[in-house]
């Protein structure tokens, strides 16, 4: 169904309390809304489902999600974006406990505990932001991304533009990336990525390519050189790799690749038992998955970077840096400050804060 007004009826959803998501797929011209008529909480443990699916770090047999029964579909055009300053000054906080984290991570890794880890910090602010502009704002200012707004009343709000798919399918054909590494945008393309930030993305695609290698064929898997992709003020190295292929089971490829090195760790399951151990926060959605899925066979699934979570007066922004042995905890701070933006550049705060 063609909708008229995105900010009607994203405000209509809000007023009603029901559930909705609102997203768009990387460089589409077309915003797509599922919602509920009731407060019914969906889950599914096999993917076998027709909606939106909402996937945790620490991954569980439930995953939430919006069935497509009842959708809307707008098109999208770019706004120009108010400036604000708010992440200039407002993204100083928990350095001290940051910097530990990162170097006992360096410690485990010395030890050949972990070869690699993303470590996160989770920051809240007592401010009360106007949710329809923040998504409008993310929409235009970052169309190479999968922005989104999920709302339940059961599971809260969470807002994003993530770069990173964990992978699609469609008409048999898989693709995924491994993304890693982060320096500023440069408008003249000339980017001089070091020691630390090739090792690490060698890594997360040797990883992938294990994961891969146990799902597929191996001369059925191709990979991509690596290049350097854009991510709003950010840039990344990245490699695409995929397959052809008409047997897969969407359960057991999610089982398999999720969480990615990208946000968790090298081997994986250290990696989870690290964090859990040593992150002073819950990660919750943050770093889990989420997409529409189609019972017929497609998938556009990706990982929940550069997000937040909107709990009435308050909204909390979630960043992480992947660590390795040549980390410095300086520079994957400052890391965390520059992803931080994506989603501080956007906020305009509610009319009556």
């Amino acid at each position: 169904m063609i909708g008229v007004s995105v900010s009607k009826d994203f405000n209509e959803f809000l007023v009603k309390q029901t559930p909705f998501v609102f997203f768009r797929l990387p460089n589409s011209s077309k915003i797509k809304c599922y919602y509920q008529q009731d407060h019914t909480l969906h889950f599914t443990n096999n993917f076998k489902i027709d909606g939106f699916v909402m996937g945790t770090f620490q991954n569980s047999n439930q995953t939430p999600f919006i069935p497509n029964t009842h959708s809307l579909e707008y098109d999208f055009t770019k706004l120009q974006v108010p400036y604000n300053d708010f992440y200039k000054t407002h993204i100083d906080e928990n350095k001290a406990s940051f910097l530990d984290l990162v170097n006992k991570t360096k410690t485990a890794i010395n030890r050949g505990v972990l070869k690699k880890l993303v470590v996160a910090r989770a920051q809240s602010f007592e401010e009360k932001v106007n949710p329809t502009s923040l998504f409008s704002n993310l929409l235009s200012l970052y169309p190479n991304a999968m922005v989104y707004y999920w709302y339940h009343p059961k599971l809260g709000s969470w807002v994003g533009a993530s770069p990173e798919s964990l992978f699609s399918i469609d008409s048999g054909d898989f693709q995924t990336m491994a993304l890693a590494g982060t320096l500023p945008y440069k408008v003249d393309d000339d980017y001089n990525w070091g020691k630390k930030e090739k090792t690490e993305q060698r890594i997360v695609v040797d990883s992938i390519l294990s994961v891969l290698r146990g799902l597929f064929q191996e001369n059925e898997i191709k990979c991509s050189k690596t290049f350097t992709r854009r991510a709003g003020n950010l840039v990344h190295l990245c490699n695409i790799l995929s397959v052809k292929t008409d047997d897969f089971d969407l359960k057991q490829i999610i089982d398999q690749l999720h969480p990615t090195p990208a946000v968790g760790g090298i081997p994986k399951n250290e990696g989870v038992k690290f964090l859990s151990k040593h992150e002073r926060f819950e990660r919750s959605f943050y770093a889990g998955f989420f997409g529409p899925i189609s019972g017929s066979g497609k998938a556009d699934l990706f990982v929940n970077l550069r997000c937040a979570q909107i709990e009435n007066d308050r909204f909390t922004l979630y960043v992480g840096a992947g660590i390795t042995a040549d980390s410095e905890a300086e520079e994957e701070w400052e890391e965390t400050q520059k992803k931080a933006q994506t989603i501080l550049r956007a906020i305009q705060f509610d009319e009556s804060h």
